[in-house]
Parts: structure tokens; C-alpha cells; sequence
């Protein structure tokens, strides 16, 4: 009996369209998995470094899980290690907390001795610190004050610009460039120049955007208002200080055993005094027209997904 040589097209074609996709699949899962693993590695030895000791046991365990996530032979050894690290987040998810606040507090102590008594250990621990509140706070969605703190740690020009009109989600900054168009229509010029004004926040996500508070306080904002027929164009500088104070603490939250989990930026002005961080000014740089719906809304509040998230949890 002849043998058909037609083809078999109810079965899949091994090097089909369909196996390609898998491969691709397969291909970016492994990325990811590898990455994570980078990340948890990073993270373990940025922790280490600050002086953390039971948190990044933590941390590797679960890089060690992902790691070996594929190798069948330490199947029993890595759902130990993930049976460890869930358990530990149960039981103990507070002591990553109360670690970091008892590191916090042993550093604050000692800055009062003054910068020179940090050890370089202790410096590398705190500017790690920093480049991990960066990718914190990119991660999170504040994206411009992640740049201006990461730019700390890179030797640059003593200004560093910005061109974009973020500053606008804030009420306060719509407020007052309102007040500088109205300013500039009573001028009887067509080419005014604009008086300076400056901005500050009380980080009260209520009434305002948190984001940008924390990219501009305090703010000064200068500029050009320029006619064009019945419209007007604000052309607009604002600049603030990007450097961290001796004595400011911001205070995240409270645990529920009632310690502060604060950041205190004494510790970062050490490294300043040191010379392991360039404080800079960073300018800002935007344009509006005065009939841009934004200055008609005077009152809004634009927040990203975490702003979102925070105002519904708190409020």
C-alpha cells in the first residue's frame, strides 16, 4: 500500500509560529528571573553594607529560591528555603522596621560626634542607602525626585536642568502663575518681567501632590510673560537647592509597635561634609499659555498610582 506523502496538517509544525512564540516566552521569563535574582543580590548586599544583619537573610534566602527555581535535584532544598521566608514574613514582617530604625537611630547618635567619625563602611552603608531610595522612589513613580537624588552621588555642574512642566500638577504652582498672568495683563506691557516668587510644601497629600513636593520644596519660580495678539505666553524658571539638611527628619510612618521609621537626612549631609555627595541647584524649565485649561483649575490635586493609593488608604 502507498505510503500518502501528503502532510499531517492537524499536527503542529514543530518549527511553527506557535513554538517560536514559546521560546520567546521561555526567553523573557528567564530574564526576569535572573533579574530578580540581581536585584535580591544587590538589595542583600546593599543592606549588609548599611548594617543591617537579619533582613538580608531574608532577601537571599529568596534569591537562592528563584536561583536554583529550575534545577530539579534541589527541589526539596528550595521549598525549604521558601517555606523559611514565608514563615519569617508572617511572623517577623516587623523587624526589617524595627532594624532599620535601630540602625537609623546608632547613625544619628554618632553624626552629633561629628562627619569624621564615620567609618568608610558606614559612608558606603549610607550612600547605598540613597541609591536604594532612588530606585525606590523611581519604582514608586516619583521619577523626578529619584533623578535629583541619584544625581547627588555623580560628580556634575553646579546647575543641572530640567525641561519639563511637572511643576504644574501642584495647586500651589498653578496658583501662583494665575496670580503672574494677572500681574503681567495689569503691566500694560507686551513683554513684562515676572516677579519672583517662591513655594513651599508641607507634604499633606490632602491638598497637595506629593511628587511634587517632594521634587521642588521649596521652589522659586521666575519668568518672561510675552503678548501674542489676545493670548499671553509664560516663559518660566524655577529653581530649587537639591542638597540635604543637617536636622531634617521625615518621619514615613509608624510601626505597630509604635517606633518612628523616619529619614533623617543628617546622615546624607555627612556624606556631603565628606565628599562623597555634589549638592547642585536644579532648574526647571517650562512654558504655558494663558488659556491652557491648567490655570483654570486651580484646585486639583494630580497624583500618580501611589499618590492614588496613599489618598485611599489614609483618607
Amino acid at each position: 500500500m502507498r505510503q500518502s506523502l501528503t502532510c499531517d496538517k492537524s499536527k503542529p509544525d514543530p518549527g511553527g509560529p506557535d513554538r517560536k512564540i514559546w521560546r520567546i516566552l521561555a526567553f523573557v521569563t528567564e530574564s526576569m528571573r535572573w533579574g530578580a535574582v540581581l536585584l535580591l543580590v544587590i538589595i542583600t548586599l546593599g543592606m549588609l553594607t548599611f548594617g543591617l544583619r537579619i533582613t538580608p537573610i531574608f532577601t537571599a534566602l529568596l534569591g537562592f529560591c528563584l536561583a536554583v527555581w529550575r534545577f530539579r535535584r534541589l527541589r526539596l532544598v528550595r521549598w525549604i528555603a521558601l517555606l523559611l521566608v514565608i514563615a519569617a514574613t508572617i511572623l517577623g514582617w516587623y523587624v526589617p522596621f524595627h532594624e532599620y530604625a535601630d540602625r537609623v537611630e546608632y547613625l544619628s547618635r554618632k553624626k552629633i560626634e561629628g562627619p569624621n567619625t564615620f567609618s568608610t563602611i558606614e559612608l558606603a552603608g549610607i550612600w547605598t542607602l540613597n541609591i536604594g531610595m532612588a530606585a525606590g522612589g523611581w519604582l514608586a513613580g516619583f521619577r523626578e525626585v529619584a533623578a535629583e537624588t541619584l544625581l547627588l552621588a555623580i560628580p556634575g555642574p553646579n546647575e543641572r536642568q530640567w525641561a519639563s512642566d511637572m511643576p504644574m500638577r501642584s495647586p500651589k504652582v498653578r496658583r501662583v502663575l494665575a496670580e503672574m498672568l494677572r500681574e503681567a495683563r495689569r503691566s500694560g506691557q507686551t513683554d513684562y518681567k515676572l516677579r519672583k516668587y517662591r513655594i513651599g510644601w508641607s507634604y499633606n497629600p490632602r491638598h497637595e501632590s506629593i511628587r511634587t513636593a517632594l521634587a521642588l520644596n521649596p521652589f522659586t519660580i521666575t519668568g518672561h510673560a510675552i503678548k501674542h495678539g489676545d493670548r499671553w505666553l509664560l516663559k518660566l524658571r524655577g529653581t530649587v537647592r537639591i542638597e540635604y539638611s543637617r536636622k531634617y527628619k521625615l518621619m514615613l510612618f509608624r510601626s505597630l509597635r509604635g517606633r518612628k521609621i523616619v529619614i533623617d537626612e543628617g546622615l546624607f549631609w555627612v556624606l556631603q561634609e565628606r565628599g562623597w555627595f555634589f549638592p547642585y541647584q536644579a532648574v526647571w524649565t517650562w512654558s504655558v499659555w494663558s488659556d491652557d485649561p491648567r490655570l483654570e483649575d486651580l484646585n486639583s490635586v494630580y497624583r500618580g498610582w501611589l499618590e492614588k493609593l496613599l489618598f485611599w488608604l489614609m483618607f
